[in-house]
């Protein structure tokens, strides 16, 4: 059996990590390199548990940024050290990417990066010089999502094409015990954004549109973490009277927001490959709206819900998506439940093998 090399040195992407590691487990030994964190904590447990895998926790959540970087060049040190009884060595993010390229240099022929979004966040041009080195380094290259992958090469051209792979995410649960559920969807008044705050996810256009929220019945709340650089957008929002609570909420918290008949999610980002919300979301049925930006648009727009994508803008094109979402309550249940059924952890032993392994297999 083959043995590689998993790290989430953040531990952004746990959910993901245990549902594509439990498939991959019945075919390679794995050792999986993480963070300790109070957020998802739940699937280190789960993962734990796994058949062949082995589960390496560093650090915590209150570490200061010194002890962070020291945790990650110490997980950097086991797997040089170990880089001859692995097969592939994954990294699920690229912590420091002006750094990295020069790093994943050390695992050359064994390198497999996951991109998770085309750029950074944040960052405006279209292609970003360091995942050009990094991906010319790799072995292999993982998306989450099929339009990442299309971004992608839309914007890096097809040099890379013989690296592509794709594990794509699921819908997912807020903890991995909560079940699903048949919700009955009744728009009447919240919508919701909800997430950490930054510059990127477009929480602005909360407040400059507030007046036509309020005129189409909505009433606003914003739930998430502010960073530092978006306090103007906090008091902004306050001076408009949307209800903002400066904190992330915990899975019970969210579990019972979200069976809420009334609930509707607003994602207005300014450019995003793809969403950790939308994936909740559609795990709990929720509908939500969106920027015509990334995976979120394409997935409502190949479900036949394009009426929920809106022009950032467009007050014309906004005020469409909340009447669609206002008049088409019926029809965009039964779509959303169509999406849930397609967004399913399953994934074919040629995909999660091909993604870590070149030439036969045995």
């Amino acid at each position: 059996m083959k043995k590689v090399a998993i790290l989430d040195p953040t531990s952004r992407t746990l959910p993901y990590c245990y549902y594509y590691l439990k498939a991959l487990s019945q075919y390679m030994s794995i050792d999986f390199f993480c963070s300790a964190t109070k957020y998802n904590a739940e699937y280190i447990d789960l993962m734990k548990e796994l058949p062949n895998v082995t589960v390496r926790v560093f650090g915590g959540e209150n570490s200061n940024i010194i002890v962070r970087v020291v945790n990650y060049l110490y997980m950097l040190l086991i797997c040089k050290s170990k880089i001859n009884i692995y097969h592939s060595i994954n990294f699920q993010w690229s912590v420091m990417p002006q750094i990295d390229q020069f790093i994943f240099l050390l695992f050359r022929g064994k390198l497999v990066f996951t991109l998770h979004n085309d750029v950074p966040h944040n960052y405006t041009k279209a292609t970003f010089k360091p995942f050009v080195k990094i991906c010319k380094i790799a072995s292999g290259i993982i998306f989450v999502s099929e339009s990442t992958k299309k971004i992608f090469v839309k914007n890096y051209g097809d040099e890379f094409n013989s690296k592509l792979n794709v594990l794509a995410h699921g819908a997912m649960p807020f903890l991995p015990s909560f079940p699903s559920y048949k919700k009955e969807i009744n728009v009447t008044s919240e919508l919701v954004f909800w997430g950490s705050v930054k510059d990127y996810k477009g929480v602005d256009l909360l407040y400059t549109q507030a007046d036509v929220f309020k005129k189409h019945g909505f009433n606003i709340k914003v739930f998430g973490k502010f960073d530092s650089e978006s306090l103007s957008t906090k008091a902004a929002l306050l001076s408009k009277g949307i209800y903002v609570r400066d904190e992330f909420l915990d899975s019970f918290e969210l579990q019972a927001m979200f069976k809420q008949s009334d609930i509707c999610l607003i994602l207005p980002y300014k450019r995003a490959t793809q969403s950790g919300v939308m994936y909740n979301a559609i795990f709990y049925c929720v509908p939500f709206i969106c920027s015509n930006t990334g995976e979120m648009a394409d997935v409502l727009k190949s479900f036949g819900l394009e009426g929920l994508v809106f022009e950032r803008d467009s007050q014309e094109s906004l005020e469409k998506s909340l009447l669609f979402l206002r008049i088409n309550q019926p029809y965009i249940q039964g779509r959303l439940e169509k999406i849930r059924n397609k967004f399913n952890w399953q994934y074919a032993k040629e995909s999660v093998i091909s993604a870590y392994v070149y030439g036969d297999y045995s």
